[in-house]
């Protein structure tokens, strides 16, 4: 049976520098890890096969710096994406960050627009770079 993530992993993995280190936000079951072979990787979320354990609505402390962070398809299911934001801009340098501007789903605690992603991490990012893939938002922002 065919990943349904498989066109997503796909489109994320041709912005991912090779040789970078990553922290993944919202890791799940880590499955950037079948599309690409970063030199260092942490895996954040709350599931119990994370790497560290936590909820991103809370603070974070984490002991390394990373080249990149992700955050793939993870502030719609935030509380406060403001917050999660501030608690996670200074553990990588860039970040890549995917969204679905769909409309909200049952389990989301909201759903984003172009416009409405944008505003949010221009006020966290030096720069954002936006790019579409189908229904996808990939942004990228430099912190």
């Amino acid at each position: 049976m065919k990943n349904p993530w498989s066109d997503r992993w796909s489109f994320v993995k041709s912005y991912i520098p090779p040789g970078s280190s990553i922290v993944d936000f919202g890791c799940g079951n880590k499955e950037v890890l079948d599309y690409c072979t970063p030199t260092k990787y942490l895996g954040i979320d709350q599931l119990p096969t994370a790497d560290v354990v936590a909820d991103l609505d809370q603070p974070l402390n984490l002991n390394d710096h990373y080249d990149l962070g992700l955050l793939l398809g993870v502030l719609e299911y935030t509380k406060n994406p403001n917050t999660v934001l501030e608690n996670i801009v200074r553990y990588a340098d860039r970040f890549i960050i995917l969204t679905l501007p769909v409309k909200k789903k049952p389990e989301w605690a909201r759903a984003f627009t172009k416009q409405t992603i944008n505003e949010l991490l221009n006020k966290h990012f030096k720069s954002v770079q936006h790019y579409e893939h189908g229904r996808y938002i990939l942004s990228i922002g430099t912190a």
